[in-house]
């Protein structure tokens, strides 16, 4: 008898916790996420659930960057290079060259979604959706509250992995730069250069264009429907 209430429990916990999950992902596509989930909320303002950016289906859907965030990451990538190579010196002096296989070891350890994981997105006051994070430089006029984690941080470490990538059996000269910069930032190189092509996302001008939400709206329908049944 005692297994017999067991096996209910768990059954009745088991279809709980997919419910759960269920409007999660309800939530999610319509904008609506937990507190835990999003940055920027004063700590004194009770709220459980925040209306976060509506993501469009490519933002939602794909496990590619779009296009017009490429800038943000990779202002992004840039600044995680340079805390790599912080940490690589965290036991010798900056004055001091760093032996070839710690450069190299020193990148590899970038492009991990983990050291991603502080970034997200947000909304601009004209509704332009940008990515937040360590390294970007902050949209004007940030609306409401930025949404963490998701497809982001493994985002990311692509653009990461695509970047150095265009750099490959460069790591040395990639480190000269970090050394050679003075302030210690790689954005230019990354980012604005015009001597290796793909590094020049933050010198070009994509436009991001209509919030395009067609799949996640069937979505969103197909799942509201199986809830009525």
């Amino acid at each position: 008898m005692k297994e017999f209430c067991f096996l209910i429990f768990m059954s009745s916990a088991l279809q709980t916790s997919i419910q759960n999950l269920h409007k999660n992902k309800i939530d999610r596509l319509k904008g609506e996420v937990s507190r835990d989930q999003v940055i920027g909320i004063p700590e004194d303002v009770k709220m459980q659930r925040i209306s976060t950016p509506r993501l469009s289906d490519e933002e939602e859907l794909s496990v590619n960057l779009p296009e017009y965030l490429a800038c943000d990451a990779c202002q992004g990538v840039a600044q995680q290079v340079v805390n790599s190579f912080n940490y690589a010196h965290r036991h010798t002096r900056l004055e001091k060259n760093l032996p070839e296989y710690e450069v190299v070891d020193a990148l590899e350890q970038t492009c991990r979604p983990e050291v991603f994981s502080e970034y997200g997105l947000t909304e601009d006051s004209d509704g332009e959706h940008r990515l937040v994070g360590p390294g970007i430089e902050p949209p004007n006029n940030r609306r409401g509250v930025s949404q963490m984690g998701g497809r982001w941080p493994n985002r990311m470490a692509q653009m990461c992995l695509k970047l150095l990538g265009l750099l490959m059996d460069e790591e040395m000269e990639i480190y000269r730069k970090y050394k050679s910069s003075g302030t210690g930032s790689l954005e230019n190189y990354f980012c604005r250069n015009p001597h290796v092509k793909g590094l020049d996302s933050c010198a070009r001008q994509v436009e991001q264009g209509a919030l395009d939400r067609t799949e996640i709206e069937s979505m969103i329908a197909e799942m509201d429907s199986k809830d009525e049944l």
